[in-house]
């Protein structure tokens, strides 16, 4: 369709047709067109804006993007539009709601009329191999892993998370094995200015040196700059829905706060109280803190320290992480990809249960470091290698080597 008609019937919905008498911005529309009221109408309420040289083109025919801009306009205008035009306002809405949220504009008019059920998913291809000292923990296995999540819309403020995991053992040393079951349950809202989440849910304070996995219980956040985040409840839930047997009620608080206007350094701390850590028999206080820092659009790093009230086994107390980031993957865009390194020393009091790939076998404290490469293979299709190698601090397996290769859709 050709821009005059177009303008022509985006005046008619808005209401905005006027008179003759108009100004007229564009060269190329003369005072005796047809559509002359129109396009100036629509030119001075900011809804069309021609081109760079002055010009309308109105001969051309336009593109659905540039449909979709007059319709984002015409979306920010329609308080003052009748019953009437405000049905025609949703349904060029809905005709071009990709474009719209290409442009970054929701549709919220529409969205509150589907369905309140969101249903989003995720399939990993994983290949791992695990190489330790002792021979009856050398192992690889390739695994299926399939997440479903149904997100509740319950109102403005507050929704309902599910997530449902199937777990495929493809080769696991000769055995299989299929579980399915709930992961998370939470709801997700605000009271005012305070976030809310409380059920089963995923949690990674700070960097994820000390946690970074589902938890049970109630967490708490408040603050615009300085961002602080207080919880209670049971952290390390095993993938079985139950919970791991040496780490049991937990409680603490997390803070966040970014400097400056340029939002470039980024400070970070945490404290937690748990009531048993694995090969203890003491209650544990850990403790985080550490500082970020973007360097540019393509490199940034984190160090930070970590400590454990407790020395088991004479383990030590004291440790840290520390990690250098290039570029960032963007699933929405193909060819895109990032890489990472880090280097870590864990206490064994403070590995509640780390983000770290080479924390295998959970809670003995780990020292190591840890390569990785992301890739955008196409759009929602990723590719993710890492290399990790290092030690436990405690038990048989002292050297340890691990890779990792999965593809997530």
């Amino acid at each position: 369709m050709k821009k005059t008609a177009i303008a022509l019937a985006m005046a008619t919905v808005l209401g905005v047709a006027g008179t003759a008498m108009a100004a007229n911005p564009f060269t190329d529309v003369p005072a005796n067109h047809w559509s002359y009221a129109s396009v100036s109408k629509l030119a001075q309420a900011g809804i069309i804006e021609g081109y760079g040289d002055g010009t309308f083109r109105g001969n051309n025919s336009i593109t659905r993007y540039e449909m979709a801009q007059m319709v984002a306009k015409a979306m920010a205008r329609s308080d003052k539009a009748d019953a009437a035009q405000k049905a025609m306002i949703e349904k060029l809405a809905a005709e071009y709601s990709a474009e719209l949220n290409n442009l970054g504009v929701r549709v919220s008019a529409l969205e509150k009329k589907t369905d309140n059920v969101k249903i989003t998913g995720q399939a990993r291809m994983r290949y791992q191999d695990f190489d330790a000292d002792s021979s009856d923990n050398n192992s690889s296995n390739a695994q299926l892993r399939t997440r479903l999540w149904l997100t509740s819309t319950v109102n403005d403020d507050w929704k309902f998370v599910n997530m449902i995991e199937d777990i495929q053992d493809l080769k696991d040393n000769g055995t299989a094995d299929t579980d399915v079951f709930m992961a998370r349950a939470y709801a997700d809202g605000k009271v005012g200015d305070v976030a809310i989440k409380a059920g089963r849910f995923d949690y990674k304070p700070v960097w994820g040196a000390a946690f970074d996995d589902d938890m049970d219980g109630l967490l708490v956040g408040f603050g615009k700059d300085l961002k602080v985040n207080v919880f209670a409840g049971r952290m390390a839930v095993n993938t079985k829905g139950g919970y791991d047997a040496d780490k049991t009620d937990a409680y603490g608080a997390e803070l966040a706060y970014n400097f400056g206007n340029s939002k470039k350094w980024a400070a970070k701390a945490g404290y937690y109280y748990v009531e048993k850590t694995a090969d203890a028999s003491a209650n544990n206080d850990v403790y985080e803190a550490g500082v970020s820092y973007k360097f540019d659009k393509n490199w940034a790093a984190l160090a930070q320290y970590i400590g454990s009230s407790e020395d088991f086994d004479d383990t030590g107390k004291d440790g840290y992480y520390g990690k250098v980031f290039y570029k960032g993957m963007n699933l929405a865009k193909k060819g895109s990809w990032g890489a990472y390194a880090s280097a870590y020393d864990i206490p064994t009091g403070a590995g509640l249960n780390t983000t770290f790939d080479l924390d295998t076998f959970g809670d003995s404290g780990i020292k190591g470091y840890e390569v990785g490469f992301d890739y955008a293979m196409l759009k929602n299709v990723q590719l993710h290698v890492a290399y990790a190698d290092g030690e436990n601090q405690l038990g048989v397996d002292k050297s340890m080597a691990y890779t990792y290769v999965a593809m997530y859709f």
